[in-house]
């Protein structure tokens, strides 16, 4: 939404996001977007502020990133190559000539790996990496076999990652090029069918580790 027209003020928009991004009486998305002017000398080209289905702020969103950067674009207040100010940092953004959106996420940081879980029962190990926002990647001979939703609520609010919990990524490596990835979202609470910071935490995890 662009809120240099709306003028939507801050305190209203996480109620905004639960109403507009209900399944079945909303448009049914995993979270909203409001882009506006930076402050000045912030280095950034324009901000945003993302909210998740549920209302809850959001640092970072990579798959976000590339819709803002692709809207700013066509309304004409930011160029093809420009930086969005989120608040994970800022993102380089450029908007390549087949119309293809590419961002450079904010630097991996708080890389853990072997961590050894009992999540709902069952005993997992768990990696984390930080890549704008905090992700949990856990490695399975079959990730269409998971229980996405029951796996990854329980690692979301497992106790290793309080007070900020964590999404969740689940992931088969099928070669040395290609993951697949499963990703149950914090702020949705369900999976969603893609999430660019989790595919990065899960690439990072997965070079890591050999």
């Amino acid at each position: 939404i662009d809120n240099r027209e709306l003028k939507l003020p801050v305190d209203f928009m996480a109620d905004w996001a639960r109403l507009a991004c209900r399944k079945c009486f909303g448009v049914g998305a995993d979270g909203i977007i409001f882009l506006e002017e930076a402050q000045p000398g912030s280095g950034f080209d324009y901000r945003w502020h993302f909210y998740n289905a549920d209302g809850s702020r959001a640092e970072m969103c990579g798959n976000g990133a590339r819709c803002a950067t692709k809207l700013a674009n066509l309304l004409g207040f930011a160029g093809k190559k420009h930086v969005l100010g989120t608040d994970a940092g800022g993102v380089e953004a450029l908007v390549l000539d087949d119309g293809q959106v590419k961002v450079r996420l904010t630097p991996a940081q708080d890389l853990k790996t072997g961590m050894e879980l009992d999540v709902d029962g069952e005993k997992l190990t768990v990696h984390f990496v930080n890549t704008g926002v905090p992700h949990a990647v856990v490695f399975f001979e079959d990730v269409s076999l998971v229980d996405v939703k029951r796996l990854g609520k329980a690692i979301r609010f497992h106790e290793a990652f309080a007070p900020k919990s964590t999404n969740a990524n689940f992931v088969t490596v099928k070669d040395s090029g290609s993951l697949i990835l499963r990703t149950y979202e914090r702020g949705v609470e369900d999976e969603t069918y893609a999430c660019g910071t989790g595919a990065c935490a899960s690439a990072v995890v997965a070079n890591a580790l050999g």
